[in-house]
């Protein structure tokens, strides 16, 4: 079979599931490589070229995630190329993910009117995040906006043949007819070894003084508290934070802890190659998600933090599948957002104990 997936962020346990694929099926694999999220290592080493074929897009003009009307045209421009694409390759099915509202139901649409096979990946409940991001700076204005993003969500769930959920929480946004044709289908961590070599390499990098170390990796946006890490050294600050991430809030971050003193370090994003390594460093692992993006978004990073197998502090709801994943494995503490005072305790008691000996359980 002859098939496209299509992941707008192009993240690791997606293309993964591309190349697992490829022996038995021609992958050709598309992204926005213009999108500024952590990517995938698209390197392609013992897999045949013949059958598995790499596509990144790109868009002419710039691209600015932060400006609402912009950011629309171009994500429909890279619709447009994900069509052309497909007009090249004529795959038997096309898998969507991550695939922003316009450009996804345009896709969907094309696919219905060639009789291509379409499976809607959905990593988030799009409509929900962009209403609960609208409605705190323009109530009215927001609520007209995130019902024509309803709208199209809506479509695209209609349209597609199948859908994969992550979350059986997203089965609350499904009309009952969706369920029939939806898979709920956890993500993974494409888990690469840790390489000692490298692990030393970044301990000597980044934390020399070999100081208890609490790494935060991945993005960070409006459904994040990255105040809190401020919290935190405010209240134990002979401890490390390294914060692994790009972009505008990132910045923030890096300006802010430059003008405190403070021993917080941002670095870009550490490439998969050498990113579990990176991650075994950390003493523990920090993540955060506010009450309002419980139900229509999962933390991948979770994943990746639960391979390396280090105490996970989760300042989240504990229905966050995230947060049961963690209860599941007794892998850390969960704490409800906004709750730092608790945090910081869970922070001294892990170094209390050495990681050893911990009783990890919910707090409110």
């Amino acid at each position: 079979m002859k098939i496209l997936l299509n992941d707008y962020s192009g993240h690791n346990h997606t293309f993964d599931l591309a190349k697992k694929l490829s022996p038995n099926h021609i992958i050709n694999y598309c992204y926005a490589d213009f999108f500024q999220t952590p990517k995938a290592d698209f390197s392609i080493k013992n897999i045949s070229l013949k059958r598995f074929f790499i596509n990144p897009i790109s868009i002419k003009k710039k691209f600015d995630k932060y400006n609402f009307a912009t950011r629309i045209i171009r994500e429909i421009s890279y619709g447009k190329e994900v069509i052309n694409l497909i007009n090249k390759k004529n795959p038997q099915l096309v898998i969507c993910a991550n695939t922003p509202l316009n450009p996804l139901l345009n896709i969907l649409n094309h696919c219905k009117k060639k009789n291509i096979r379409t499976v809607f990946w959905m990593q988030d409940i799009y409509s929900q995040a962009i209403k609960k991001l609208l409605n705190k700076k323009l109530y009215i204005l927001g609520t007209l906006i995130s019902f024509y993003f309803y709208f199209l969500e809506k479509r695209c769930e209609k349209i597609a043949d199948q859908i994969i959920i992550i979350s059986n929480d997203f089965k609350k946004f499904l009309n009952k007819e969706s369920l029939k044709k939806t898979h709920y289908i956890e993500n993974w961590s494409a888990y690469d070894k840790i390489n000692k070599n490298h692990k030393n390499y970044f301990k000597k990098k980044l934390n020399p003084q070999n100081k208890f170390c609490l790494i935060y990796s991945g993005t960070i946006g409006m459904k994040h508290d990255s105040e809190i890490f401020f919290n935190i050294l405010e209240k134990l600050p002979d401890i490390l934070i390294i914060v692994s991430s790009e972009g505008k809030y990132a910045e923030k971050i890096r300006s802010h802890a430059n003008k405190k003193k403070i021993n917080l370090k941002l670095i870009k994003w550490v490439g998969p190659k050498y990113f579990y390594s990176f991650l075994s460093m950390a003493d523990a692992f920090l993540v955060t998600l506010n009450k309002e993006a419980s139900e229509i978004s999962v933390p991948s990073k979770i994943y990746s933090y639960l391979s390396v197998g280090k105490p996970i502090l989760a300042l989240m709801p504990k229905n966050n599948l995230g947060a049961k994943k963690i209860i599941q494995h007794k892998s850390g503490y969960i704490i409800s957002p906004n709750n730092a005072d608790l945090l910081v305790n869970k922070i001294k008691n892990i170094i209390a104990n050495n990681n050893k000996n911990l009783k990890f359980r919910i707090n409110k």
